[in-house]
């Protein structure tokens, strides 16, 4: 049994409203010339994309905005192309967790060199990268703070993942304020996204019950973790709702910015599971967006995971404002389930893998492909079996 936990976060984390105008500051500090910015048309051409020009009034950047909503190695390559050619000597990842993923692949080939590809996997990265930092513009993804990038290969026609402590961002600028022009659909498919990360990282496996010679970045649950991922559920059950359909509260776009970066903070250590681990072969096989497969599945994988953790999804239903006095311990559970069904069905998120293009005579593929992803599945509270993850995705067809 392992006794002894480990704990990273990015270097130091920024929140508030109009934060962003702290970014002069950071830069100067970390002794940074001429950072190259990373986003996309969307963001670029926005008030957002307006603003950090204005902020960034006398400094010498790039502001490269050709990322895509589901980032390859070539779009990582090409950033790193142009950010050596011009000289820069910092990346700033500025929008959803796609732009935060291609600045810090950029900044690994740009120190290192290589193919993204090469660094696939746990502990790849050598050393610390050029400066990284991040500044979301959605509520979902937590990258701001985890030491993720993910990107498709398309010569092997599947995401990969690239896992280093290396590339946390050495500086996290959270300003709820530029989330506030997200349209609902993405802030529901941003923020169930949330509640996929809080959720995982809470019920994952104990740290204590991996095994003890593994150097292991997404080490399992701890009383960390689990205090953090609790609270962010807690936000996410509170003010999702409101952030959808009021997208102008400016109090909901504060907690659920709030809740991203701490869901972040717990998976970014403890790892996450199985609701991770089948968004991977089903995104080759549908458009349809990251949030929306996480918020699709996870209702199946935690009904599937009951039996594991029926005191912490008892926990979760309290959170959502359940009742559960007076019931069972499997009747409680189940409250905890069901109140995440109720919010993927308030907010629009699809049900059903048929709604989004999948076919029944695909599940026992995408069950294989599934059950090789060990740095996702080994997170999992219960054993799972490839048969499982053929039921779980019935279940959910």
């Amino acid at each position: 049994m392992r006794n002894v936990w480990k704990y990273a976060i990015a270097g130091q984390v920024i929140f508030g409203p109009d934060t962003l105008t702290e970014l002069p500051s950071c830069l100067k500090k970390l002794n940074v010339n001429k950072p190259f910015i990373v986003t996309d048309k969307n963001i670029g051409g926005s008030r957002i994309g307006l603003r950090i020009k204005e902020v960034l009034a006398g400094f010498d950047y790039v502001f490269w905005d050709n990322g895509i909503p589901e980032p390859t190695t070539r779009t990582a390559i090409a950033a790193a192309a142009v950010l050596q050619e011009q000289g820069c000597d910092a990346t700033i990842g500025l929008g959803g967790g796609s732009s935060i993923d291609v600045a810090k692949a950029a900044a690994i080939l740009a120190t290192f060199g290589g193919n993204p590809a090469d660094y696939f996997d746990e502990n790849k990265v050598p050393g610390r990268t050029i400066p990284i930092i991040a500044i979301p513009t959605t509520a979902g993804t937590g990258s701001e703070v985890t030491p993720v990038s993910v990107l498709e290969d398309e010569e092997r026609g599947l995401k990969g993942g690239i896992t280093d402590n290396n590339i946390r961002p050495w500086v996290a600028i959270v300003d709820p304020l530029l989330t506030l022009s997200m349209p609902p659909r993405v802030t529901a498919e941003t923020g169930i996204d949330a509640l996929g990360h809080a959720v995982e990282s809470y019920i994952a496996v104990s740290s204590k019950y991996l095994p003890p010679d593994k150097d292991y970045i997404f080490g399992g649950s701890t009383e960390l973790t689990e205090v953090l991922a609790e609270k962010a559920i807690g936000l996410v059950a509170r003010n999702l709702r409101l952030a959808v359909f009021q997208g102008q509260n400016e109090e909901a776009r504060y907690n659920m910015s709030l809740a991203s970066l701490i869901a972040g903070m717990a998976f970014g250590n403890s790892g996450l599971g199985l609701v991770h681990a089948f968004s991977f072969p089903l995104a080759k096989r549908t458009h349809a967006s990251h949030g929306c497969l996480i918020g699709l599945m996870l209702p199946y994988v935690v009904d599937f995971n009951l039996t594991a953790c029926m005191p912490k999804l008892k926990r979760i239903a309290e959170l959502f404002g359940e009742s559960v006095a007076g019931l069972s311990a499997i009747e409680a559970a189940g409250r905890g389930v069901a109140a995440i069904k109720k919010l993927q069905e308030d907010i629009g998120i699809a049900t059903r893998l048929r709604e989004i293009g999948i076919k029944e005579e695909e599940l026992p593929a995408i069950a294989a492909e599934t059950i090789k992803i060990e740095r996702l599945v080994r997170g999992n509270p219960r054993r799972v079996t490839e048969a499982d993850l053929i039921e779980i995705l019935k279940a959910a067809f």
